[in-house]
């Protein structure tokens, strides 16, 4: 959902710049720092948040997700 949002909201940024923007709000809302935060220890969205949190932390393997989802929308146009 933030890739679509940025590209349907900053459509005029190039793909570096959607990049930057994806990983910055996926650090600030997603990663440990973030600010999402569960109560229910265990639940299926706690072990999804980790998995999120750990994909967030490899750089290259958030990337990778990027790049998957970004050329997966402009194939659809």
């Amino acid at each position: 959902r933030a890739i679509q949002f940025g590209l349907e909201n900053y459509p005029e940024k190039e793909i570096d710049k959607q990049w930057e923007r994806f990983k910055e709000h996926m650090y600030e809302k997603y990663s440990e720092a973030g600010y999402i935060h569960l109560w229910i220890p265990n639940s299926p969205n706690a072990r999804r948040l980790k998995e999120i949190r750990a994909i967030i932390a490899d750089e290259t393997r958030l990337h990778s997700v990027f790049d998957r989802i970004i050329d997966s929308k402009k194939s659809k146009k």
